[in-house]
């Protein structure tokens, strides 16, 4: 079908961004892990941690440093991934519409997410959306957690650095916290961004029929299975808001959630004539566009 390639692109680059700040965040969690192992070990007497109050300071201090150090070798990740997907959407419409797409959809979601655009780094605008959730304190507030029980409770500091590492890298078969966190919120980001993309440029350019994309798996959620592969039109999918099924978003909007909360299908936006050699009973249906 015309646009395949395009199409694929975009999902390809979708999992590669998970791939690659995979890698990135194991390496920076073992930077992290180090940075608060020193500072917790360095407030400890006799195998115990005996200053909490300074060492919540050291904390703070040792993490602050990893975010400055690291996680803008995360961000670039993302924010080029998201640029790029962008750019790939654009090549897709353009190709099945035989219209040319503009670039403003792309420029306008950088705006939202608080991506100053006027420069090719793409760097996050302080205080923007995107930093407000990269800059999060989460992982460093478990830390927290874990020497406050341990200032009240007589725990081994060999105890204290076990959990410690086991926040920050994970344990056998559980991503630490911070994988997981930039995991969930990029995937997300970068899902959401790009639907709302189609789904505004399919509008301009006179698309208003899509294919139910993506594969199905053993978790698959039953609304999605029931989809899968099919044609919708716009007025269908509306009315999925009214529907109820586990995982749904409270906010749901179809063209920006599609099966709800971390879903992985996407909305592939079709000619009238595609829509129609799929499901011929929609013939009608375009005769009043």
């Amino acid at each position: 079908m015309k646009g395949d390639k395009e199409f694929d692109r975009a999902a390809k680059l979708l999992k590669e961004m998970e791939e690659v700040i995979g890698k990135q965040l194991t390496q920076s969690q073992k930077v992290l892990a180090i940075k608060l192992a020193d500072a917790i070990s360095g407030s400890a007497n006799n195998g115990k941690i005996t200053k909490g109050a300074n060492l919540s300071r050291v904390l703070e201090k040792g993490y602050y440093e990893f975010e400055r150090e690291e996680l803008p070798k995360v961000i670039k990740v993302l924010v080029q991934h998201l640029v790029d997907i962008l750019d790939a959407n654009k090549t897709y419409l353009t190709a099945v519409s035989g219209k040319q797409v503009s670039d403003d959809s792309k420029f306008e979601i950088l705006k939202r997410l608080g991506v100053d655009a006027n420069k090719s780094t793409f760097k996050l605008i302080a205080g923007g959306y995107l930093e407000s959730l990269v800059y999060n304190a989460e992982t460093l507030n478990s830390v927290k957690r874990v020497i406050l029980n341990s200032v009240f409770g007589d725990v081994e500091l060999s105890s204290v650095l076990k959990q410690t590492r086991a926040i920050i890298e994970g344990t056998k078969g559980q991503e630490g916290r911070l994988a997981r966190y930039f995991r969930t919120f990029a995937y997300d980001v970068l899902q959401r961004a790009s639907r709302f993309q189609l789904n505004v440029v399919s509008k301009e350019i006179g698309l208003h029929a899509f294919i139910y994309g993506g594969t199905v798996i053993e978790n698959t959620r039953p609304f999605c299975k029931e989809r899968a592969g099919k044609v919708f039109t716009r007025e269908e999918a509306l009315e999925w808001k009214d529907l109820e099924w586990s995982g749904k978003n409270e906010d749901y909007d179809p063209f920006r959630d599609a099966g709800g909360h971390q879903c992985r299908h996407n909305l592939r936006w079709i000619t009238a004539a595609e829509a129609v050699r799929r499901r011929p009973e929609l013939a009608n249906y375009f005769k009043n566009k």
